[in-house]
């Protein structure tokens, strides 16, 4: 199970940081907007590996049927790779290749909300969250935790597809 679980773990988060690392330098000339939905597009393809690596390892394990939850087992530890592989890459290439991030970020999210029409109030609040959050992006820690949180939602139900279909082929064994 180890073995499989860290080829396929880090091979999924090979293919996040390539992809997220293309979408983010492409970042400029197709928006924010564009790219939050390139970026989990990416995230979710990111994940294919996760779901034939339990598919693998469901077909290597011939003594006994694999079970739900031997299945969900090894699809999150892939999964949990997989993030840590992502929010890691983020935190070194962020300062050296997208310093202006969050001045990037700052400037769409302000047009954005003045675009909707919002209040001087709301333009406030976003004012602060926004500062909350640069705050938290120069502490390693809070910028890992922030980082890894974006591709764990889609990689936990990847996992749960994963290990379902694992529990209907080994439904009559």
């Amino acid at each position: 199970m180890k073995k499989t679980v860290l080829i396929y773990g880090l091979l999924s988060g090979f293919i996040s940081i390539l992809l997220m690392t293309v979408t983010m330098l492409k970042l400029d000339r197709i928006g924010f907007d564009d790219a939050m939905i390139y970026g989990y597009i990416g995230i979710f393809l990111s994940f294919i590996p996760l779901y034939i690596g339990v598919m693998a390892y469901n077909k290597a394990h011939t003594e006994t049927p694999l079970k739900f939850g031997g299945a969900l087992i090894a699809a999150l530890l892939m999964c949990l790779i997989s993030c840590a592989v992502y929010a890691t890459t983020w935190q070194i290439e962020s300062p050296i290749l997208f310093p202006d991030f969050l001045d990037k970020y700052t400037v769409y999210a302000h047009d954005k909300l003045v675009r909707s029409g919002a209040s001087g109030e709301a333009l406030k609040k976003q004012a602060a969250a926004i500062e909350n959050m640069r705050a938290l992006y120069k502490k390693p820690v809070s910028l890992w935790l922030m980082t890894i949180i974006e591709p764990l939602p889609l990689g936990l139900l990847v996992s749960l597809v994963a290990a379902f279909r694992v529990k209907w082929l080994n439904r009559k064994a």
